[in-house]
């Protein structure tokens, strides 16, 4: 089947037979978690709903009653003096995951798993603050136009989110650090997504960063490594124009 390289306008309900990989659900097969467009805010329930293949009807709500949550809203004292607040938010969340991911890997002989899922289950959070408030809010505050850096950074969340999901390796873990970083160098350059977002935002700042605070917790399933999940890692890899970097990859 042929799998969308951006999110549909015409949402999820439309492309649930469009299967690729989603970490998220049990099959790992809903429709387009690459992109990120399968997370829905329900207003109702004030959680992340993932739909899920309509084959299986799995459909998962993640509580937002998370104790990460709660650390979040504690952020360490402003570090960025010349950033605006939405940069200083993110840029602070960027620098929690990196220090969880370093305590994961901390011990030479082993990664340590509990430490290495709440990465996983804050990385999948930051990603889904970006796509479904961040870029949305930045479109709106656009004229409606999405920004010109929109579609690459949506690509490199659907090629992180899939390195997710197999077992790590020293290898694959190179692969996800070397793509995080070039990732948040845009989004964290003067010029960059979180740059460009507080200049639109205006006096709608204070809201935004209420409803990023506000972004529900994630859980994640256990590793998978089936051929299916690991041609999901490679074709996400090439579709966000990392080729090199998944022929680095042992499979």
């Amino acid at each position: 089947m042929i799998v969308p390289d951006r999110p549909s306008r015409e949402g999820c309900n439309r492309l649930i037979r469009m299967r690729t990989l989603c970490i998220l659900t049990p099959t790992n097969t809903c429709g387009i978690c690459t992109s990120f467009g399968c997370i829905l805010y329900d207003p109702v329930f004030g959680s992340v709903v993932f739909q899920a293949d309509s084959e299986n009807s799995n459909g998962v709500i993640f509580d937002s009653s998370n104790s990460a949550i709660e650390r979040q809203r504690h952020m360490q004292p402003d570090t960025h003096p010349s950033s605006g607040p939405v940069a200083r938010f993110l840029e602070d969340d960027h620098r929690r995951l990196e220090e969880l991911l370093n305590k994961a890997l901390a011990s030479e002989s082993r990664i340590e798993q509990g430490q290495y899922d709440e990465f996983r289950a804050g990385l999948l959070r930051h990603i889904g603050m970006e796509e479904k408030i961040l870029l949305p809010a930045a479109q709106r505050s656009n004229g409606g136009a999405p920004l010109s850096i929109a579609a690459t950074l949506r690509l490199d969340h659907g090629a992180i989110a899939a390195l997710l999901m197999p077992t790590p390796t020293p290898e694959l873990i190179a692969v996800l650090r070397s793509i995080l970083n070039k990732h948040n160098e845009v989004e964290e350059g003067l010029d960059g997504l979180y740059a460009i977002c507080d200049k639109l935002a205006g006096d709608q700042t204070e809201d935004l960063i209420a409803k990023l605070r506000a972004a529900p917790a994630v859980a994640v399933l256990p590793h998978s490594d089936t051929p299916a999940v690991l041609g999901a890692v490679r074709r996400a890899l090439e579709r966000a124009k990392y080729e090199s970097l998944s022929n680095s990859m042992p499979f």
